[in-house]
């Protein structure tokens, strides 16, 4: 006794699945930037200091209403000069305030962050590894410590082995404390 009858299995022969549409591979290219700017933006030591657009227009708003006459700078700096740009967003609507800002910026990394994660995904793993490990070789902590590690152990080293050795344990150490000063600033703006 079959399972299916004829009628069925000719229905289910005439139907073929949907096609499935596969998402178009990214070109080294795009994988390579995609990877150095989610590095940047992400895992680098200055990157608290990088997308801060919204900061530098509004302070060039700020000054624009205090050379058009509009308010008196004094009256929103604290003793130390530092002004207060809540206490201005509340009296100007052109002027925003930290938590706008803020509020904007992480929703500006939030769309580039998926975007570059999409193009990862789709793109070669090589482009990926060599575009984030471009922006961790370029980090200003790495650059700063960078001459130090191999005139160190060149300098130390008795033989071929043992210069390995001594560069290998002072790049250890380096990487080691470059790796401690980076993550609390990583850290401390994720």
């Amino acid at each position: 006794m079959p399972f299916v009858y004829r009628e069925e299995r000719r229905k289910l022969q005439q139907m073929t699945p949907a096609p499935r549409e596969l998402p178009e591979p990214a070109t080294f290219a795009e994988t390579y930037r995609a990877g150095m700017q989610f590095a940047a933006d992400e895992e680098s030591s200055i990157s608290g200091a990088l997308n801060r657009e919204g900061w530098r227009q509004r302070s060039a708003a700020f000054q624009k209403l205090i050379d058009q006459g509009e308010i008196d700078r004094d009256k929103y700096a604290n003793p130390r000069g530092q002004i207060n740009y809540d206490r201005l967003a509340k009296d100007f609507e052109t002027i925003k305030s930290d938590q706008q800002l803020r509020e904007e910026r992480r929703e500006f990394l939030r769309q580039r962050r998926e975007k570059n994660q999409d193009v990862m995904a789709r793109g070669s793993g090589l482009a990926q590894f060599l575009g984030m490990g471009t922006t961790f070789a370029l980090d200003p902590i790495n650059l700063i410590t960078l001459p130090f590690s191999s005139t160190i152990g060149v300098a130390r080293g008795l033989s071929w082995v043992g210069r390995g050795l001594v560069t290998a344990r002072r790049e250890a150490a380096l990487s080691a404390a470059t790796e401690l000063d980076l993550q609390p600033l990583v850290y401390q703006r994720k």
